[in-house]
């Protein structure tokens, strides 16, 4: 069986991951760690998750 050669930044931009959390926490009071912050950081994340794992998918 061929093995397939993985790169993480394939499946996430790390840069871009990165450069919208400071957004999201920039745009909300505080240091990053209120609730408003904390809950918009779990969507990003959900949804960069779901658009990795549709990636990888393809890639099989």
């Amino acid at each position: 069986m061929a093995k397939i050669s993985l790169k993480l930044d394939e499946l996430i931009d790390g840069v871009m991951l990165r450069g919208d959390m400071t957004k999201l926490t920039a745009a909300h009071a505080g240091d990053g760690s209120g609730q408003a912050t904390r809950g918009a950081v779990l969507q990003l994340l959900k949804a960069r998750l779901a658009d990795g794992r549709k990636i990888a998918e393809a890639m099989l």
